[in-house]
């Protein structure tokens, strides 16, 4: 990675928003495909950012990592899409930081919840007393801090993990009237504090709702921890899954919207037309995503198996903390685009420790933002849609024995799964040291292996 790299220019990128050409031209796109045809590498290597990056940053992107993949014998070239939605989605949940009434809301269901918990688990352990100090913790004036909530719910979490697998956690409704009261009084402690969302007041009837589907994602495994999961369910509550979904949806619009028909309006449906023009028998072409940039990768496949392109054109694969779906994927798959248009796969993504190790939105939320975006982007009744680039989906136990996952770790081998951060000695192309979603791709270990790939 040289980060004094010259700039890119169009003969390296191609530059879309909402799937349509914007910065470049049509013409400035065939003028690349020329000097491909030109180079004589016979390899193109397409890298496509994630959902969340802006025009600027794609850019950076490119010019960090255009070099590494021409030494490595390839035709870089830069899919750069203008999505930028990272900036909406911790604006969203910055302002949690400082709302005391989901401060309040947050401690005391925790509080409250690890009560039940403990008496669930019952443990005449050192580990009992703690759950025992947890659940009976004091109101604090002003509510706690979200970070030191945060800390104690990875203490319950120690407990309870362990323990999951050998303990059936019984139906809310056990505690019918516990919780009733507990809502209650909740209700009048934070009248005086503010609104839980503009002009939104809590209310028992919201918290009940929070406290039993937490209960039930722990009872099904669905959980994302016991804090991480509050944070997601007061999202749930005030509406902010309908408003990123609504967010995130509109960056797949704009994937899909790409390929349609006319390629002298829409950037994918024309980069696959050039892309026939120069490809024969001899032509490598590398697909390269990163986050969101697997979704476009995706599309990409589908497109060029329904467009009909010459059969000999089929891609091979690299996916960095891909953003993609299992249920997408799986589609993929089960329709034969995957064996027909992908020749060899290579799968980069973080270990669960460190998924699960740092705060995506400072102060707010305490795991990555593929855990976010599974929780409160994808429309899934469980808050907890699988994405490829997560470990904990791949562990084929329960509650992840579902078809959709089964078909795609069936179909990726062990062999082709890179888990950061690896043991220094793995060998050329299977390293990486990433321990954030940010800057994967750039990462020194990830990038080499990369090139490996390429190479």
């Amino acid at each position: 990675m040289n980060q004094s790299s010259p700039a890119p220019t169009t003969r390296d990128y191609i530059d879309l928003l909402h799937g349509k050409f914007d910065w470049t031209t049509p013409a400035q796109l065939e003028d690349a495909f020329a000097a491909f045809k030109a180079s004589k590498t016979n390899h193109l290597a397409v890298f496509f950012h994630g959902g969340l990056v802006n025009r600027s940053e794609g850019l950076g992107q490119a010019q960090r990592l255009i070099d590494g993949y021409r030494k490595a014998g390839a035709y870089p070239f830069f899919f750069i899409w203008n999505s930028g939605l990272l900036t909406a989605l911790e604006a969203a949940l910055l302002p949690f930081a400082d709302n005391l009434v989901i401060r309040r809301v947050v401690e005391r269901h925790l509080v409250f919840f690890t009560r039940l918990l403990d008496d669930t688990l019952k443990l005449k352990t050192h580990e009992g007393d703690v759950l025992r100090a947890i659940g009976n913790l004091p109101r604090d004036t002003p509510p706690r801090r979200l970070t030191l909530l945060g800390a104690l719910g990875r203490v319950v979490d120690s407990i309870w993990l362990p323990r999951r697998h050998d303990v059936a956690l019984p139906d809310p409704d056990l505690w019918r009237q516990k919780i009733d009261a507990f809502e209650k009084d909740l209700e009048t402690d934070v009248a005086g504090l503010g609104d839980l969302s503009d002009g939104l007041k809590f209310t028992a009837d919201i918290g009940s709702k929070i406290l039993r589907r937490l209960w039930e994602r722990f009872r099904s495994g669905h959980d994302h921890g016991l804090y991480t999961s509050l944070i997601e369910e007061v999202g749930v509550a005030i509406g902010l899954d309908a408003a990123l979904g609504k967010l995130w949806g509109t960056m797949k619009t704009d994937i899909d919207q790409a390929f349609l028909p006319d390629p002298a309006v829409y950037g994918g449906t024309a980069f696959l037309q050039g892309l026939t023009e120069v490809s024969d028998a001899n032509t490598r072409l590398t697909l390269i995503g990163h986050s969101g940039g697997s979704v476009y990768i995706d599309r990409m496949l589908r497109a060029i198996d329904a467009k009909k392109l010459p059969i000999d054109i089929k891609a091979d694969v690299v996916f960095i903390a891909a953003a993609l779906s299992f249920d997408e994927l799986a589609a993929t798959i089960s329709s034969g685009v995957f064996a027909r248009r992908v020749r060899n796969y290579r799968l980069f993504a973080l270990k669960n420790e460190c998924e699960a190790g740092y705060w995506q939105v400072p102060g707010v939320y305490d795991k990555s933002l593929l855990y976010l975006l599974s929780a409160l982007c994808e429309f899934d009744p469980d808050e907890d849609k699988p994405l490829v680039g997560m470990q904990r989906y791949w562990s084929e136990a329960s509650p992840y024995t579902v078809p959709n996952i089964l078909t795609v770790t069936g179909t990726i081998p062990p062999a082709a799964r890179v888990w950061s951060r690896t043991d220094p000695l793995a060998p050329p192309g299977f390293r990486a040291s990433a321990v954030k979603h940010e800057g994967f791709a750039e990462e020194p270990k990830t990038n080499e292996s990369v090139g490996e790939f390429l190479r």
